[in-house]
């Protein structure tokens, strides 16, 4: 990944911009846009934007946004000298009030994380938190559990384990799993339905451990396996939500500009499309 120095000028900020094919924006403009964004938000946004194809989406479609508003005022006659400097502060606070209201209500009402067990697994400052979810079938169980790589980049672990008796499993010989940063959103991708299947492999310090999940439409079907052998459930709907909800979680911590409504329309666009032609 490539290191960029966060921008601290407009001049540096449309440096970016124009690397990336972006138009380049005036000061008018990037009072908007912050208008209509967190600062904070496109800041992280466009120093990734060259590796984090979800960061370039983000990008690209905020700076339209900005240049459409200005250009709607452009057209509607807008005032000229002190008073028109005067107004366009003024609209300018006025939309970003508004813009950080609706923002922060658009989350706790699209956010899949406020619902998985408590409110302690909102996005917050707890980031050293774990959370799992079990997955329980009658030949084997499955545990999806938050994780960290190497890289610092937060990912999901998957442990199997197979039956031993009625609700009892052996957790000592499980198999386990970190997904890497490329599996991570072509999972999510098929949890959401977008993809049919995938299938990964090589895991492990012998390269002998991998897994696959199935979309069989009324359930997901996941396999994970090693050299010993391989552990299979079947994965009901509700299950498969709560899973997602992890997925996401992870995703938005690696992307934290991006709402989980923006996440799931970039995994449909970016990763399925791409992946089905």
């Amino acid at each position: 990944m490539q290191t960029v120095r966060a921008p601290s000028t407009l001049g540096e900020f449309n440096a970016l911009l124009s690397k990336a094919g972006i138009s380049q924006i005036n000061g008018d403009q990037f009072t908007r846009l912050k208008a209509i964004r967190n600062k904070n938000h496109l800041i992280s946004a466009v120093t990734r934007m060259a590796d984090d194809q979800g960061a370039l989406v983000f990008i690209r479609s905020a700076v339209q946004e900005a240049l459409g508003v200005v250009a709607n005022d452009a057209q509607n006659g807008a005032p000229s000298g002190r008073q028109a400097q005067g107004d366009s502060q003024q609209r300018a606070q006025v939309a970003q009030a508004q813009a950080q209201r609706q923002s922060a209500q658009q989350s706790r009402r699209d956010d899949p994380t406020e619902n998985f067990d408590t409110r302690r697994q909102r996005e917050d400052s707890h980031s050293g938190e774990r959370h799992s979810f079990h997955v329980y079938g009658g030949k084997g169980a499955l545990c999806f559990e938050t994780d960290m790589t190497r890289g610092n980049l937060h990912t999901i672990s998957l442990d199997a384990a197979t039956a031993t008796g009625p609700r009892e499993y052996d957790w000592k010989s499980k198999i386990r799993i970190q997904l890497t940063r490329q599996e991570l959103p072509v999972v999510a991708a098929v949890l959401f339905g977008f993809l049919p299947r995938c299938e990964f492999k090589n895991h492990g310090p012998e390269k002998d451990k991998g897994f696959s999940i199935e979309d069989q439409k009324n359930k997901l079907f996941v396999r994970v396996f090693s050299k010993e052998g391989a552990r299979a459930v079947p994965v009901e709907p509700v299950d498969a939500y709560r899973i997602a909800t992890l997925f996401i979680r992870q995703l938005r911590k690696d992307s934290p500009w991006m709402t989980s409504g923006d996440i799931i329309n970039t995994l449909r666009a970016v990763v399925a499309n791409r992946m089905a032609s």
